[in-house]
């Protein structure tokens, strides 16, 4: 499943749809979320060494372009995976 959207990450970078800079953090977000089932932005975060705030925006753009798919409850905690 991974291997389908970093292959629709490539393809909007070279449209140049995405930055470079966009790309490969998206990478390195599918790649840990094709590891899991479903994972919080809490996680992904800490993963990454990066800001929680970070993560949640870059997983949002990520939404809006079809890549992820967000899961919540009704609490704060959003559960993140890939989208098949």
């Amino acid at each position: 499943m991974s291997k389908e959207v970093e292959t629709r990450i490539a393809k909007d970078w070279q449209t140049l749809s995405i930055t470079s800079g966009d790309q490969a953090r998206y990478l390195k977000i599918v790649r840990y979320l094709a590891g899991s089932h479903a994972t919080s932005t809490y996680m992904v975060s800490r993963h990454l060494r990066e800001a929680c705030s970070v993560v949640r925006r870059d997983l949002r753009k990520m939404e809006k372009r079809g890549y992820v798919i967000a899961d919540s409850n009704g609490s704060n905690n959003i559960y993140w995976s890939l989208r098949p």
